[in-house]
């Protein structure tokens, strides 16, 4: 089983709930033999990526726009969608 998790940059942080996630998401994974798959969502993202891989993420995916760099219901969705068909 691969799963994706939706991260969310707030100020400039990655939100607790996200990384709460990703560990989840590894134990899943690691019993299913699949893989995980961060989608990090906002601005000015890459600075983030590393500390990401502390969690147990494979790969990292960036919705990176100006116009995420605050809640969008529309923005999310679109991006979430173009991850999962990756």
């Amino acid at each position: 089983m691969n799963i994706l998790v939706f991260i969310e940059i707030r100020e400039g942080k990655v939100r607790s709930s996200g990384l709460e996630a990703l560990t989840a998401a590894r134990k899943l994974a690691d019993i299913a033999g699949g893989s995980v798959t961060g989608l990090l969502v906002g601005q000015a993202l890459s600075g983030h990526v590393d500390q990401l891989s502390k969690y147990g993420v494979d790969r990292v995916l960036l919705a990176e726009h100006p116009d995420l760099s605050s809640y969008s219901p529309e923005g999310y969705r679109e991006a979430v969608v173009s991850a999962a068909a990756v």
